[in-house]
């Protein structure tokens, strides 16, 4: 559906043969113009026409030509989001944005909108389009009988947990960190605060909710499916709330 010669399409699939599970594209342009018998030239029009393709992307050399690629898609290629992508592509982290507010000399909030604009972009292209192995999904939560009894236990039980990284707290108790990285700083904080406590809500969930099967269903896990026994939600939430009011 592109506008371009016989020449430059003939190219472009040869880009497509060469492309890898991310997209990106694994050969020269000079040993792509070797391949179909063309110029360099041609061979670059060839790849930039197969960038434009959807996925966008495909046929970068590495993620910041993949990003320049589609915020330019996006009408942002000549905008502040794609002069970070090209400038400062390794200072674009969370904790890095104090450092790049002075260096740039650009707000840090106004940091944060264009960093938004550029975390929605995928530096990986081709990966929803690789013949990858099939990925297995593993239980969050094991049942294990002991002696007579079942034990409920997650499979992450004695990992680490998720915490808030103590580099924030320094950096709101430093003297010369300005009021606005710290009103940023602490407005992350409590949405990170926030997002452990939904986790740990969900863990007590899940855990009350296996607790409630196990109960209901001893008979299945000692003799097998013929003692299997129906369950509704209506039924399965009220012995979930009976324990959580026992519990407490």
């Amino acid at each position: 559906m592109l506008d371009i010669s016989d020449e430059v399409s003939a190219a472009a699939i040869l880009v497509i043969g060469n492309l890898d599970d991310d997209g990106r594209l694994e050969v020269s342009v000079e040993e792509i113009a070797e391949m179909a018998g063309c110029s360099v030239e041609t061979a670059q029009q060839a790849r930039e026409a197969v960038m434009q393709l959807d996925p966008v992307g495909c046929g970068a050399y590495d993620v910041k030509e993949c990003l320049l690629v589609q915020l330019k898609a996006k009408g942002e290629g000549n905008n502040l989001a794609s002069q970070l992508v090209r400038d400062h592509l390794e200072d674009l982290q969370p904790h890095r944005l104090q450092h790049l507010s002075k260096d740039t000399g650009i707000d840090v909030h106004e940091l944060d909108t264009e960093i938004q604009k550029i975390r929605v972009l995928d530096p990986y292209p081709g990966r929803p389009y690789a013949a990858e192995e099939p990925v297995y999904v593993s239980p969050e939560v094991y049942i294990e009988k002991v002696e007579d009894e079942y034990l409920v236990y997650f499979v992450d039980d004695g990992s680490p947990r998720l915490r808030i990284s103590p580099t924030y707290h320094q950096l709101l108790d430093q003297g010369d960190t300005s009021k606005e990285a710290k009103d940023f700083i602490k407005e992350k904080v409590r949405s990170a605060v926030d997002l452990l406590r939904n986790i740990e809500h969900r863990r007590q969930t899940i855990y009350r909710v296996v607790e409630c099967i196990v109960e209901r269903q001893t008979e299945f896990l000692n003799y097998g499916v013929e003692h299997l026994k129906p369950m509704m939600l209506k039924v399965s939430m009220f012995r979930c709330a009976r324990m959580r009011t026992t519990s407490f």
